[in-house]
């Protein structure tokens, strides 16, 4: 009926459910709906106004202008329309399964445009308690993200123009695509942050699972990381490179941390880390290292990778080059020298001194481990069967200076 017009459609006080086909999931349920469309017409554009009151505390109006209407697919129905969410849970909503680990409480302000093949929007998000891990907890301070996306309809393709995250002076950027694939979106974005404020960021490591050992905290320095992220949204695989420069984490001392080590001064009022590298592989399963590189001035330097489970257990293994002005440092590497004397290979890591890390985040637990490194570094030209036999024979000879390094063998 081309000619058919309304000059007043109204839904007062209304209700309603909503869900996929086929149905997945807890349906949508929305209350206090008020709808109101004037002068409606199958062939001209109409203004619509939208109200209503969603799960929990959060609410929702729309209010623009549709048409003219599309009857081969509604969808394809060009609209200019503004939007304002309050208070919205997407999880109450059914929208996000709790199992994504994603949560937040959110104000959404937006502009939308459609011209029946392709929409656009572009506006701004206030995000409080914001979740973004299944291992992680809420971030404690609001934060703000600015976006502007583009799609095709009947494509269901689209793309991230710009997706801007601030809390603070702090100022992350994202952009890429996105497709739906049956219920699932899929992405593949690259998420750009060029030195960082790390006093700001922290507030933020919660809420992305990462949990530094129990009364420590970040302080000082910046964050640079260039990351692809890829895959359904619920199971992103999270890839790049990320670097840390001229922080120190305080109330943790990494120096008495060391077993194996002991005593290691110079980090009792916390630990200053020059620069930190380390490439990032992260899944809903498990988060890789790889390529670590980490130089702490007042200890040296230590290089390896390692794996942090979803439970937040470690499993690292290093090769520390410890700084000879310290008093174990000095020994360590006297001992190394001292086996280039008595005929012993250089390891492969370059005189490093292996270290695993395992525990926890929140109570990691380092090892060093000095003497299986010398041992199985004496080899070759003695032509004995192991390091200790080496060090044995090397004792008995007069005026040797052997007997210090067998009592760090000892230890």
């Amino acid at each position: 009926m081309p000619a058919l017009s309304v000059d007043k459609i109204a839904i007062k006080n209304g209700s309603a459910t909503m869900s996929s086909l086929p149905a997945e999931g807890k349906p949508l349920a929305c209350t206090a709906i008020n709808f109101s469309i004037e002068q409606f017409s199958l062939t001209h554009q109409f203004p619509f106004q939208l109200s209503v009151k969603l799960p929990g505390d959060g609410s929702l109006q729309l209010k623009g202008t549709a048409g003219p209407l599309s009857q081969a697919n509604i969808a394809a129905t060009p609209f200019r329309a503004t939007l304002d969410l309050k208070k919205f849970d997407p999880v109450k909503a059914n929208l996000v399964e709790p199992s994504t680990g994603i949560s937040m409480l959110a104000d959404f302000n937006a502009q939308i445009v459609s011209d029946g093949a392709s929409l656009t929007s572009i506006g701004k998000i206030k995000a409080n308690r914001l979740l973004l891990s299944r291992s992680g907890t809420p971030a404690t301070q609001p934060v703000d993200v600015d976006y502007s996306v583009s799609s095709q309809i009947a494509a269901r393709i689209g793309r991230v123009i710009d997706l801007a995250i601030h809390t603070g002076s702090l100022a992350t950027h994202t952009t890429g695509s996105f497709r739906m694939e049956g219920d699932a979106t899929v992405v593949d974005l690259h998420f750009s942050a060029d030195k960082l404020p790390i006093d700001q960021l922290e507030q933020l490591l919660p809420a992305v699972g990462v949990t530094l050992p129990s009364g420590s905290r970040l302080k000082g320095g910046t964050l640079t990381a260039a990351l692809a992220i890829s895959g359904p949204v619920s199971a992103a695989t999270i890839a790049g490179p990320v670097e840390i420069e001229n922080t120190a984490l305080a109330g943790f001392d990494l120096g008495s941390k060391i077993e194996g080590l002991n005593p290691f001064g110079g980090t009792k009022n916390g630990t200053q880390i020059e620069k930190f590298s380390t490439d990032l592989n992260s899944s809903p399963q498990t988060t890789r290292f790889d390529n670590i590189s980490a130089s702490v001035p007042s200890i040296g330097t230590a290089s390896g990778s390692g794996t942090v489970a979803a439970s937040g257990a470690l499993d690292f293994q290093l090769v520390a080059k410890l700084k000879s002005s310290t008093v174990v440092g000095g020994i360590a590497n006297a001992g190394m020298d001292m086996v280039g004397l008595l005929g012993g290979k250089r390891n492969a890591a370059g005189n490093g001194i292996p270290l695993t890390i395992t525990g926890t985040t929140a109570n990691p637990s380092i090892k060093a481990n000095v003497g299986s490194m010398l041992k199985q570094d004496f080899t070759g030209k003695t032509g004995q069967s192991s390091g200790q036999s080496v060090i044995q024979n090397a004792g008995q000879q007069k005026n040797n200076p052997v007997q210090g390094l067998k009592g760090l063998l000892r230890k």
